[in-house]
C-alpha cells in the first residue's frame, strides 16, 4: 500500500448535489479526492442517474474541487443484482427494494473494489447517515494520537464504529444504508449526514458547484415514464406481465388485474374495484397469479421472519431488548423485540400487530439514533 493511499477517498458521484458536496467537504478536510461516476445502464436504457448531463455535472464539480474524475462501467452487476432481482421478486409475489439492493451489492460492495482500483483507502457517498463511535463509558476512551492518519484512526476504532441516523430527520437515509456491514463500515464515509438538505444545497451554492440545483434522483433510477415495470419485466424475463384474478379474503372473485408485478401488500391504487369500503392488497399468490384484497385491519401481522440479517450493534437479539422497527422508508417506527432463529435468521415480534407488510421488503431496527441492524422479510405471521 502506498503511503498516499491512507489519505485518498474515492467519492461515488452521481452528478447530484449530495455526492458533490460530500467530495467538497472531504477536500476541505484535507483528503485527496478521486471522484468516479458509475455507468449503471446501457445506452438505450439511460436514466437520470447516469445520463451524459449527470456525468458532465460530476466532472465539472471535480474540476472546481481540484479532484480527478473517471467514469466506470458497471452495467452488468447493476442489471443482475438490482434490475433482475427487482423483476424476479415481483414475479414471485414479493416486494423488492431496488435502492437497498443497489447499496447492498453495488455501492457498499462493488464500489469498494472500484476504490481499491483507484488506490483509495476510503469510499464516500452522499447518503444522509452518520458513522459514530459507541459510548466511551461502555468501551473506554479512544484517544486520537499525534500523527494519526485517517486510516490509523479508523483501524483503531473499527470495532467501535456504529451506524447512526443523519441529522436531517426528513431526509436521513439510514434505512437504505443499514445493509452496510460492520467490516465495510470502517472504510465508508458519509459526510452529508451531519447536515440538513438545505445546508448541503447552501454549501453547493456558496462553492458555485454546478450541481446545487440538480433535481432529486428517483427512488429507482432505472424506472422512467417510458421504461416502467412492464418494460423491465419483459426485458429481463422475456415475458409480459400476465393478467389474473382479484379476490377478497373469503375467496370471492371481485375483478381482474394486469399482472401481479404491479402490486404490493398495502396497495390500494390500481385495483379498479369500484365503490364500497376501501380495500387494500393483503396477499399475492404468485402461483395462481391472484391478488387478495381486504379491508383495513382484516389481516393483522404479529411477527416477521428475516433472512440476510445484518447486525450492526450487539446485545439486541437474545435478551428481549426493545427496538423500534420499520419496513418502509417513510413508515412510522413501532416497538418490537428480536430473537435469533436456529437457521441464523431473525424473528421480529411486534408489541402491537401491524398490517401491510410484504416478504421481500427490508425491516430496519433502531435504538434511538443508533442503527441496530436489518434483514429482508421472508415471511409474516398473521392473526387471520
Amino acid at each position: 500500500m502506498r503511503t498516499e493511499r491512507k489519505n485518498r477517498v474515492a467519492v461515488a458521484m452521481s452528478g447530484g448535489v449530495d455526492s458533490s458536496v460530500a467530495a467538497l467537504l472531504l477536500a476541505r478536510e484535507g483528503y485527496e479526492i478521486f471522484g468516479f461516476t458509475a455507468k449503471l445502464l446501457d445506452d438505450e436504457d439511460e436514466g437520470a442517474c447516469c445520463s451524459a448531463e449527470a456525468v458532465a455535472r460530476a466532472r465539472r464539480a471535480c474540476d472546481l474541487i481540484g479532484a480527478e474524475h473517471v467514469v466506470v462501467k458497471r452495467e452488468e452487476i447493476f442489471r443482475e443484482k438490482v434490475i433482475r432481482r427487482f423483476v424476479e421478486e415481483y414475479r414471485s409475489g414479493r416486494t423488492p427494494n431496488p435502492c437497498i439492493d443497489c447499496n447492498r451489492f453495488v455501492k457498499f460492495d462493488d464500489f469498494l473494489r472500484v476504490a481499491d482500483w483507484l488506490d483509495c483507502e476510503f469510499l464516500a457517498t452522499g447518503h444522509y447517515a452518520r458513522i459514530g463511535i459507541r459510548p466511551r463509558e461502555t468501551f473506554g476512551p479512544v484517544d486520537k494520537r499525534v500523527g494519526d492518519s485517517p486510516s490509523d484512526w479508523r483501524k483503531r476504532t473499527k470495532d467501535l464504529l456504529q451506524l447512526m441516523r443523519g441529522v436531517d430527520k426528513d431526509k436521513e437515509q439510514s434505512y437504505f444504508v443499514a445493509v452496510v456491514t460492520r467490516k465495510r463500515l470502517a472504510r465508508m464515509m458519509f459526510p452529508c449526514g451531519d447536515f440538513t438538505k438545505e445546508q448541503v444545497r447552501q454549501l453547493a451554492r456558496e462553492a458555485n458547484l454546478p450541481t446545487y440545483e440538480a433535481p432529486e434522483s428517483q427512488d429507482a433510477c432505472f424506472l422512467t415514464q417510458e421504461r416502467g415495470v412492464d418494460y423491465w419485466v419483459e426485458r429481463i424475463s422475456g415475458e409480459k406481465p400476465q393478467p389474473g384474478v382479484i379476490r377478497d379474503v373469503s375467496g370471492e372473485e371481485l375483478g381482474e388485474h394486469d399482472g401481479i408485478e404491479h402490486f404490493t401488500r398495502g396497495q390500494r391504487k390500481g385495483l379498479r374495484l369500484g365503490g364500497g369500503p376501501a380495500k387494500y392488497v393483503v396477499d399475492i399468490d404468485a402461483d395462481k397469479r391472484e391478488v387478495v384484497v381486504g379491508e383495513p385491519g382484516s389481516v393483522p401481522v404479529s411477527a416477521l421472519t428475516l433472512s440476510a440479517a445484518n447486525i450492526l450493534a450487539g446485545g439486541y437479539t437474545s435478551n428481549g431488548r426493545r427496538v423500534m422497527v420499520k419496513t418502509r422508508y417513510r413508515q412510522r417506527e413501532v416497538p418490537a423485540t428480536l430473537d435469533t432463529l436456529d437457521d441464523g435468521g431473525l424473528l421480529v415480534r411486534y408489541e402491537t400487530p401491524q398490517e401491510h407488510i410484504s416478504p421481500g421488503q427490508w425491516c430496519v431496527f433502531y435504538d434511538g439514533d443508533v442503527v441496530v441492524g436489518c434483514g429482508i422479510i421472508d415471511s409474516v405471521k398473521t392473526e387471520r
